[in-house]
Protein backbone atom coordinates (compact mmCIF):
# COMPACT_ATOMS: atom_id res chain seq x y z
CA UNK A 1 0.00 0.00 0.00
CA UNK A 2 1.03 3.48 -0.80
CA UNK A 3 2.15 5.96 1.66
CA UNK A 4 0.46 9.42 1.65
CA UNK A 5 3.08 12.09 0.69
CA UNK A 6 3.64 14.54 3.48
CA UNK A 7 5.23 17.73 3.30
CA UNK A 8 5.80 20.68 5.72
CA UNK A 9 4.34 24.02 5.43
CA UNK A 10 5.09 27.38 7.28
CA UNK A 11 3.00 30.47 6.65
CA UNK A 12 0.45 33.54 8.36
CA UNK A 13 -3.09 32.36 7.61
CA UNK A 14 -4.93 35.40 5.37
CA UNK A 15 -8.73 33.87 5.77
CA UNK A 16 -10.19 30.51 6.28
CA UNK A 17 -13.67 29.64 4.21
CA UNK A 18 -16.30 27.49 5.62
CA UNK A 19 -17.13 23.70 4.39
CA UNK A 20 -19.60 21.56 5.77
CA UNK A 21 -19.88 21.83 9.18
CA UNK A 22 -17.10 22.85 11.13
CA UNK A 23 -14.27 22.03 8.79
CA UNK A 24 -12.76 25.08 6.39
CA UNK A 25 -10.28 25.86 2.85
CA UNK A 26 -7.11 27.82 4.14
CA UNK A 27 -5.72 30.25 2.47
CA UNK A 28 -1.89 31.06 3.61
CA UNK A 29 1.11 32.86 2.61
CA UNK A 30 4.45 31.53 3.39
CA UNK A 31 8.32 32.40 2.38
CA UNK A 32 7.54 30.34 -0.83
CA UNK A 33 4.66 32.23 -1.66
CA UNK A 34 0.53 31.04 -1.35
CA UNK A 35 -0.82 27.54 -0.70
CA UNK A 36 -4.35 26.54 0.13
CA UNK A 37 -5.48 23.33 2.01
CA UNK A 38 -8.31 21.94 3.94
CA UNK A 39 -8.46 21.77 7.37
CA UNK A 40 -11.19 19.40 9.38
CA UNK A 41 -12.72 20.76 12.59
CA UNK A 42 -11.06 24.25 12.07
CA UNK A 43 -14.08 25.74 12.86
CA UNK A 44 -15.34 23.98 16.24
CA UNK A 45 -14.24 26.00 19.19
CA UNK A 46 -11.48 25.27 21.18
CA UNK A 47 -10.43 22.36 18.82
CA UNK A 48 -6.43 22.57 18.13
CA UNK A 49 -6.76 22.49 14.54
CA UNK A 50 -8.97 26.34 15.24
CA UNK A 51 -6.07 27.80 16.86
CA UNK A 52 -3.63 26.65 14.21
CA UNK A 53 -5.87 28.21 11.57
CA UNK A 54 -7.27 31.35 12.70
CA UNK A 55 -6.46 34.55 10.48
CA UNK A 56 -3.23 36.23 11.65
CA UNK A 57 -2.01 32.99 13.09
CA UNK A 58 1.78 32.36 12.03
CA UNK A 59 1.85 28.57 11.67
CA UNK A 60 3.55 25.13 10.95
CA UNK A 61 1.74 22.76 8.96
CA UNK A 62 2.19 19.12 8.63
CA UNK A 63 -0.12 18.82 4.91
CA UNK A 64 -1.00 15.45 2.90
CA UNK A 65 -0.24 15.54 -0.36
CA UNK A 66 -3.33 13.42 -2.83
CA UNK A 67 -2.62 12.49 -5.94
CA UNK A 68 -4.06 15.46 -7.59
CA UNK A 69 -1.55 17.77 -5.44
CA UNK A 70 -4.35 19.15 -3.14
CA UNK A 71 -3.39 19.70 0.65
CA UNK A 72 -5.34 18.55 3.51
CA UNK A 73 -3.96 19.32 7.12
CA UNK A 74 -2.43 16.57 9.51
CA UNK A 75 -1.36 18.14 12.08
CA UNK A 76 -0.65 22.31 12.46
CA UNK A 77 1.02 24.35 15.30
CA UNK A 78 0.76 27.98 15.63
CA UNK A 79 3.66 29.51 16.00
CA UNK A 80 2.83 33.03 16.77
CA UNK A 81 -0.79 34.93 16.91
CA UNK A 82 -0.43 38.04 15.55
CA UNK A 83 -2.46 40.32 18.07
CA UNK A 84 -2.39 44.20 16.80
CA UNK A 85 -2.33 46.68 19.84
CA UNK A 86 -3.28 50.42 19.60
CA UNK A 87 -7.16 49.68 19.63
CA UNK A 88 -9.38 49.46 16.09
CA UNK A 89 -7.00 51.57 13.94
CA UNK A 90 -4.26 48.75 14.58
CA UNK A 91 -7.18 45.68 13.85
CA UNK A 92 -8.22 47.41 10.74
CA UNK A 93 -4.47 48.22 9.84
CA UNK A 94 -4.09 44.01 10.19
CA UNK A 95 -7.31 43.52 7.98
CA UNK A 96 -6.28 45.81 5.46
CA UNK A 97 -2.72 44.00 5.10
CA UNK A 98 -4.45 40.50 4.82
CA UNK A 99 -7.09 41.36 2.08
CA UNK A 100 -3.95 43.05 0.28
CA UNK A 101 -2.10 39.94 -0.01
CA UNK A 102 -6.02 38.20 -1.04
CA UNK A 103 -7.25 39.81 -3.68
CA UNK A 104 -3.98 42.31 -4.96
CA UNK A 105 -0.79 40.13 -4.34
CA UNK A 106 0.40 38.41 -7.32
CA UNK A 107 1.11 34.85 -7.12
CA UNK A 108 5.12 35.63 -8.43
CA UNK A 109 5.41 38.44 -6.19
CA UNK A 110 3.92 36.17 -3.04
CA UNK A 111 7.46 34.88 -1.20
CA UNK A 112 8.61 38.71 -1.13
CA UNK A 113 5.65 39.77 -0.19
CA UNK A 114 5.83 37.48 2.72
CA UNK A 115 8.26 39.20 4.66
CA UNK A 116 6.34 42.44 4.24
CA UNK A 117 3.37 41.36 5.42
CA UNK A 118 5.26 39.91 8.43
CA UNK A 119 6.61 43.19 9.13
CA UNK A 120 3.62 44.69 9.31
CA UNK A 121 2.22 42.39 11.49
CA UNK A 122 4.65 42.12 13.93
CA UNK A 123 4.86 46.40 14.34
CA UNK A 124 1.30 46.29 14.67
CA UNK A 125 1.20 43.97 17.53
CA UNK A 126 4.38 45.78 18.84
CA UNK A 127 2.25 48.56 19.31
CA UNK A 128 3.60 51.09 16.37
CA UNK A 129 1.20 53.82 14.71
CA UNK A 130 -1.14 51.70 12.23
CA UNK A 131 -1.72 54.50 9.86
CA UNK A 132 2.39 54.67 9.21
CA UNK A 133 2.76 50.81 8.86
CA UNK A 134 -0.13 50.71 6.35
CA UNK A 135 1.00 53.30 3.86
CA UNK A 136 4.82 51.56 4.39
CA UNK A 137 2.87 48.63 3.93
CA UNK A 138 0.95 49.86 0.67
CA UNK A 139 3.70 51.79 -0.64
CA UNK A 140 6.78 48.50 -0.21
CA UNK A 141 3.78 45.98 -1.69
CA UNK A 142 3.02 48.16 -4.88
CA UNK A 143 6.39 48.35 -5.84
CA UNK A 144 7.06 44.77 -5.31
CA UNK A 145 4.49 44.36 -8.05
CA UNK A 146 6.02 47.07 -10.17
CA UNK A 147 3.94 49.65 -8.96
CA UNK A 148 5.99 51.94 -7.15
CA UNK A 149 6.24 55.68 -7.87
CA UNK A 150 9.41 57.69 -8.74
CA UNK A 151 10.56 59.80 -6.01
CA UNK A 152 14.15 60.18 -6.46
CA UNK A 153 13.80 62.96 -9.22
CA UNK A 154 11.02 64.88 -11.43
CA UNK A 155 9.15 62.49 -13.63
CA UNK A 156 8.54 65.19 -16.37
CA UNK A 157 12.61 66.27 -16.79
CA UNK A 158 14.69 64.46 -14.29
CA UNK A 159 15.44 67.27 -12.32
CA UNK A 160 16.64 65.90 -8.76
CA UNK A 161 16.03 69.29 -6.93
CA UNK A 162 13.58 72.25 -6.05
CA UNK A 163 10.84 69.15 -6.06
CA UNK A 164 7.10 70.72 -4.85
CA UNK A 165 4.69 67.89 -6.24
CA UNK A 166 3.48 64.41 -6.48
CA UNK A 167 1.31 63.26 -8.72
CA UNK A 168 -0.35 59.89 -9.11
CA UNK A 169 -1.09 60.02 -12.45
CA UNK A 170 2.16 61.13 -14.01
CA UNK A 171 4.11 58.65 -11.81
CA UNK A 172 5.89 60.14 -8.67
CA UNK A 173 7.62 63.72 -8.03
CA UNK A 174 6.95 66.75 -9.74
CA UNK A 175 9.85 69.66 -9.83
CA UNK A 176 8.55 73.67 -9.56
CA UNK A 177 9.06 73.88 -13.88
CA UNK A 178 7.25 70.60 -14.58
CA UNK A 179 4.34 71.34 -11.72
CA UNK A 180 2.21 73.85 -14.11
CA UNK A 181 2.32 71.92 -17.54
CA UNK A 182 1.02 68.85 -15.55
CA UNK A 183 -1.76 70.67 -13.86
CA UNK A 184 -0.51 69.35 -10.29
CA UNK A 185 -0.70 71.41 -7.37
CA UNK A 186 1.99 71.68 -4.86
CA UNK A 187 2.36 69.41 -1.90
CA UNK A 188 4.04 70.49 1.39
CA UNK A 189 7.37 69.04 2.36
CA UNK A 190 5.98 66.31 5.35
CA UNK A 191 3.84 64.67 2.63
CA UNK A 192 6.76 65.07 -0.05
CA UNK A 193 9.03 62.95 2.91
CA UNK A 194 6.33 60.56 3.57
CA UNK A 195 6.27 59.72 0.08
CA UNK A 196 9.87 59.67 -0.45
CA UNK A 197 10.66 57.42 2.97
CA UNK A 198 6.98 54.90 2.36
CA UNK A 199 8.70 54.21 -1.60
CA UNK A 200 12.36 53.72 -0.62
CA UNK A 201 12.60 52.24 2.79
CA UNK A 202 13.72 48.95 4.08
CA UNK A 203 11.58 46.50 5.90
CA UNK A 204 13.29 47.51 8.98
CA UNK A 205 11.23 51.17 8.97
CA UNK A 206 7.67 49.09 9.50
CA UNK A 207 9.19 48.62 13.47
CA UNK A 208 10.87 52.26 13.74
CA UNK A 209 9.30 55.21 12.00
CA UNK A 210 6.14 56.48 12.79
CA UNK A 211 5.07 59.75 10.30
CA UNK A 212 3.84 63.12 11.14
CA UNK A 213 0.12 63.33 12.54
CA UNK A 214 -1.13 65.85 9.99
CA UNK A 215 -0.12 63.84 6.91
CA UNK A 216 -1.07 60.01 7.67
CA UNK A 217 -4.65 59.58 7.28
CA UNK A 218 -4.94 61.79 4.02
CA UNK A 219 -1.62 59.84 2.50
CA UNK A 220 -3.05 56.55 3.69
CA UNK A 221 -6.36 57.49 1.63
CA UNK A 222 -4.36 58.55 -1.25
CA UNK A 223 -2.68 55.21 -1.51
CA UNK A 224 -5.77 53.07 -0.89
CA UNK A 225 -7.24 55.37 -3.83
CA UNK A 226 -4.24 54.23 -6.03
CA UNK A 227 -4.44 51.00 -5.58
CA UNK A 228 -8.11 51.01 -7.14
CA UNK A 229 -6.95 53.36 -10.18
CA UNK A 230 -4.19 51.03 -10.58
CA UNK A 231 -5.42 47.64 -9.77
CA UNK A 232 -8.65 47.81 -10.46
CA UNK A 233 -9.07 46.26 -6.64
CA UNK A 234 -11.00 48.20 -3.57
CA UNK A 235 -9.87 47.47 -0.65
CA UNK A 236 -12.61 47.47 2.05
CA UNK A 237 -10.76 47.27 5.44
CA UNK A 238 -10.56 51.06 6.33
CA UNK A 239 -14.28 51.69 4.92
CA UNK A 240 -15.06 52.38 8.84
CA UNK A 241 -13.06 54.50 10.06
CA UNK A 242 -11.76 56.77 6.23
CA UNK A 243 -13.98 58.26 3.75
CA UNK A 244 -12.30 57.12 0.47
Amino acid sequence: MATAKIEEYSGIVLSRIPQKEHDAMIRALGEKGFFTFYARGALKIGGATSFATQELTLGKYNLVVSSSGSLTLREGKMVDLFAPKSGLEALLSASMCLEYCLRCLPEEDAPRGYFVLRGALESLSEGHEPFSVSIMFLAQMLRLSGYGLEVDHCVVCGKRSDIVGFDFTQGGFLCADCLPSVGASPRNADELKVYRHAFRCPLEDLKRVEYPENSRRPILIELLHFVHDALNIRLRSFEAILKY
